[in-house]
């Protein structure tokens, strides 16, 4: 009887805090890894919601790539049965991911050239999508992903190479500012010190360095905002020849993103104590609104398309002017029923405000490189139409 009466006061207390938890602010909260998680069984591959693959086992090996030649079959393991060339290593990080429960993770990716590629030195190059995957370890993908379906095959089709990059996240990986060989700064320059190593094995891979498209999905769309920050370590902007991005995201900033977007009310001072709390270096996440500028040459002139799955929140009448909401309406509005505090992470309105700058700052003209971003893109159609974009930006 003593344990049934512990177990239900143990019930009572959870629901107490669950109860609690519904109605006090949230931020994008992620744990800090501190534990050594088990590994689990190697090559066990699950499904994600995103439609892509996770490997739940920790990724510490992967394939350096060859210092000369023609990268292909003969310098690297076979590829997998759509023959993708798995884990090729970019970069010497590697860290635990604390969106994963603290697994192992390293700077590699996938590489899927087209059916046309060769690994002779004859000066053919290949226009290239990158793609940065939206949470975690799961820069892999199969048949059955949304990713592969609207993606990676119709590119391979298209005679382009597919790429699927592991890098860090900003706010994941925000606790490796307190770890002994860092110097302070959150590291979220990943995508613009691929994307640089990309152009200088151009070569080896085969890439056409003026035709670089880049596919982002949530955290992966840093990828657009590390490439419009002109002082940024690593930056590439100009090596990009267009962005497509599916639920992007602008900052991280506490208050950036309560100033911008939320009404100011004592919920609001609430929600940006604890999200300072939670992020003591969240100056240094970066902001990609205020990072397109005007007045600087073509690497600020970056045509973009943006989907989003939810609708804008407007002032009425307008179709670009953000109207601010409360903290409890962002997450009714925008966010998950099982995840609070989500709408603050996918709030379509970024996507607005980034559409905004874009045309303060004189960078949109008649061509339009920046379309309004879209609304109510439904799941499964997030990167419909972006063949019509790369045609249109593609070099000759």
């Amino acid at each position: 009887m003593k344990n049934i009466t512990r177990v239900r006061r143990g019930l009572l207390a959870f629901a107490a805090v669950c109860l609690m938890a519904v109605h006090a602010p949230t931020t994008w909260a992620y744990a800090v890894c501190t534990t050594v998680v088990p590994d689990a069984p190697a090559n066990n591959l699950a499904p994600v919601p995103t439609g892509e693959v996770d490997n739940l086992a920790h990724e510490v090996t992967s394939v350096d790539l060859p210092t000369t030649g023609v990268i292909g079959p003969s310098n690297l393991p076979p590829p997998n049965g759509m023959g993708v060339y798995k884990s090729l290593k970019w970069g010497p990080v590697s860290w635990k991911d604390p969106t994963r429960d603290c697994k192992d993770s390293k700077q590699q990716f996938d590489f899927w050239p087209p059916a046309a590629y060769q690994e002779v030195a004859d000066g053919v190059v290949y226009p290239t999508i990158v793609y940065f995957h939206p949470n975690g370890v799961n820069n892999h993908f199969d048949k059955d992903s949304t990713i592969y379906l609207q993606v990676a095959k119709p590119a391979h089709d298209l005679g382009f190479h597919f790429l699927s990059v592991e890098f860090r996240h900003p706010v994941s990986d925000e606790y490796l500012a307190e770890t002994p060989g860092y110097n302070g700064q959150v590291p979220h320059q990943d995508a613009g010190l691929f994307l640089r190593l990309l152009h200088e094995k151009a070569a080896q891979l085969k890439v056409d360095t003026r035709n670089i498209f880049v596919f982002g999905h949530s955290r992966g769309t840093l990828a657009l905002w590390q490439a419009l920050q002109p002082d940024a370590p690593g930056q590439a902007s100009h090596q990009v020849a267009g962005f497509v991005g599916y639920q992007s995201q602008t900052s991280y900033g506490c208050d950036v993103f309560s100033q911008r977007y939320l009404v100011q009310d004592s919920v609001t001072a609430a929600f940006v104590q604890q999200c300072h709390v939670e992020h003591s270096h969240d100056g240094q996440f970066g902001d990609a609104v205020l990072s397109v500028k005007g007045g600087i040459t073509d690497r600020t002139k970056l045509p973009v398309m943006l989907q989003y799955e939810k609708p804008f929140y407007l002032e009425p009448g307008s179709q670009t002017q953000v109207k601010r909401i409360t903290v409890t309406d962002m997450d009714l509005s925008y966010g998950s029923p099982d995840k609070p505090g989500s709408g603050s992470v996918h709030y379509p309105n970024f996507g607005i405000a980034l559409f905004n700058q874009y045309n303060a700052v004189g960078i949109n003209d008649s061509n339009a490189l920046m379309s309004r971003p879209q609304e109510g893109v439904l799941e499964g159609t997030q990167f419909s139409g972006w063949q019509a974009f790369v045609a249109k930006y593609r070099k000759p």
